[in-house]
């Protein structure tokens, strides 16, 4: 799960980032980086690389760790940020939690980092999968949907396509021209025929097995049999 990370350090001291790229590094874990230790550093990075996790020192002179955390949950709300410092406050930690903040561990206890640091990573790269299945699948979804759309406009006859709870969520222009033409000869308002052409074929499908995709076919000659 750690194969090909990008690590983003917040430290002000490039020997204390190095030892803590060592340190990763030594635990086997492979990854790119990058050390920032002021604003418009961060910005650039920001605006060059998404980042599976980020190790910050919370006292910096040119970078404020609470408006770092900002920025990143502003990019990125999921990404772990995990503070890594010398001894703050206790109430400095619960505010830090509260802002966005993953974890916090001291700067003296890397023995309690690393394994932080995985899971972490495999949190964030299931995660990351996860919402990259259910994007294909909302892009899969419309696609389908623009398709029935324009294979329902060159059929002839009416056609209302039903969700799963039986509800249309697509009719196309035939129908919406039956409707307009035979509402007021047969003595109903177009929403009234429409809902009761619907509501006659939903009578007829609820005979049948449930399919999360019906469709509901109105030949003309059926529309004087509904009044």
């Amino acid at each position: 799960m750690t194969e090909g990370s990008r690590i983003l350090i917040l430290e002000d001291s490039r020997m204390s980032a190095l030892l803590l790229v060592k340190t990763l590094q030594q635990e086997g874990i492979q990854f790119d980086h990058r050390i920032v230790d002021n604003g418009p550093d961060l910005e650039s990075a920001l605006d060059e690389m998404e980042f599976d996790l980020v190790l910050s020192d919370y006292y910096m002179p040119d970078l404020d760790c609470g408006q770092a955390l900002a920025r990143i949950r502003q990019a990125n709300p999921d990404v772990p940020f995990i503070i890594v410092s010398g001894k703050i406050g206790e109430e400095t930690v619960v505010e830090m939690m509260r802002a966005g903040a993953t974890d916090f561990v001291m700067k003296d206890r890397m023995d309690r980092l690393l394994p932080v640091v995985h899971r972490e990573l495999k949190s964030f790269s299931i995660l990351r999968e996860r919402q990259r299945t259910q994007e294909n699948l909302k892009r899969t979804e419309e696609r389908y949907t623009a398709f029935i759309s324009t294979i329902l406009e060159v059929i002839p006859d009416g056609l209302v396509v039903l969700n799963e709870d039986k509800l249309p969520f697509l009719i196309n222009q035939a129908f919406t021209d039956i409707v307009t033409r035979y509402a007021s000869e047969l003595g109903y308002s177009e929403a009234e025929l429409r809902d009761l052409l619907i509501a006659r074929a939903v009578e007829e499908i609820d005979r049948a097995e449930n399919q999360q995709i019906t469709e509901i076919h109105i030949p003309r000659r059926d529309l004087r049999e509904s009044h």
